[in-house]
């Protein structure tokens, strides 16, 4: 076979064994085809891998992998190298990510949306999947800073802690709760693309550090059904979680019908809530809005209530995509 060869998706599988190296060959690393002794399959060389479903696979590993898990790179395929973008010739040299030309034309859109809006980033600066998704542009929060916003906001509890901002864009915060790193932040190249330019329109509107939106899951890494991360509706990568917005301005959940569970006071900001719901309909291409909260419903038209939103804003983007 020609080298290089892309370990490919089979189904919704994020890793493909390597057998006789003890390790997990991430979808999308690059393998070189080597001579070996293999029960089944071929023997390959990990010439490239990622870390974006979890552990890299170790540069030079050899093992055995079923042959159907590796393809060719054809000449379409593009691979992304120290933000540029190059062919399949000489890959085998100096390997990268294979890109597929769909999946580098949304990362380019993001890419220059981000720009338009918020200044320059890489295409190397972004991360995306085997199957089309993007994730949104973040900044991991370092320990310290993590530490520190335990601090500023009395996460006192592992599971006040599980709630805590973790990341953060040039307008938005991301929260992670139960979720794994780096699981949750997933969607097409449109809607990354929508929240980008709703959260920068949002916050040239408000123009107070407490109104930045603070995002939660979007979506799985696919559009796996049942979404290993339990949701219901965010397996098509459309949509996205949104906290809703305190009168405190911390960096927490809130719910429009209960108490705060660190102090017993109430912190939801009703009309702020509402204010941004009216102006994101207003503004963006908005499908559908989940929230529970009656007064927001009567003011907002398209708001509707559905169980499991008393603490969040469920927002949908464009026409729902077709399944895989």
């Amino acid at each position: 076979m020609p080298c290089p060869l892309v370990v490919a998706a089979t189904g919704f599988a994020l890793f493909v064994p390597l057998d006789g190296a003890g390790v997990d060959l991430p979808v999308g690393s690059v393998v070189r085809a080597t001579p070996m002794q293999c029960a089944r399959g071929i023997g390959v060389e990990v010439q490239a891998s990622h870390d974006t479903y979890g552990a890299a696979a170790p540069i030079g590993a050899r093992g055995c992998v079923a042959a159907e898990a590796v393809r060719p790179a054809d000449s379409d395929t593009r691979f992304l190298k120290d933000g540029a973008v190059v062919g399949p010739e000489g890959a085998c040299d100096a390997p990268s990510r294979p890109i597929p030309p769909a999946t580098l034309a949304g990362l380019t859109r993001v890419r220059d949306t981000y720009a338009e809006l918020f200044g320059p980033l890489r295409l190397d600066e972004l991360d995306w999947t085997d199957w089309g998704y993007v994730a949104l542009p973040l900044r991991a929060l370092g320990a310290a800073a993590i530490e520190a916003e335990w601090a500023r906001e009395g996460l006192s509890t592992p599971s006040r802690r599980e709630k805590a901002v973790v990341a953060a864009g040039p307008a938005y915060l991301h929260f992670l709760g139960a979720d794994a790193p780096g699981s949750d932040i997933w969607a097409t190249p449109a809607t990354i693309e929508h929240v980008l330019r709703l959260a920068h329109a949002w916050s040239t509107r408000c123009g107070t550090p407490d109104c930045m939106l603070q995002l939660g899951d979007l979506a799985w890494y696919n559009a796996r059904t049942p979404d290993p991360l339990g949701h219901r509706d965010h397996n098509e990568g459309t949509c996205v979680d949104i906290r809703l917005f305190r009168t405190d301005g911390g960096h927490y959940e809130a719910w429009w019908n209960r108490p705060d569970d660190r102090t017993g006071a109430h912190a939801y900001d009703r009309a702020r809530t509402t204010e941004f719901l009216a102006f994101a309909m207003a503004n963006a291409p908005v499908s559908e809005v989940l929230f529970n909260d009656p007064a927001v419903i009567a003011a907002v038209p398209g708001v509707r209530a559905v169980k499991g939103h008393d603490d969040h804003v469920h927002m949908c983007f464009g026409a729902k995509a077709t399944q895989p």
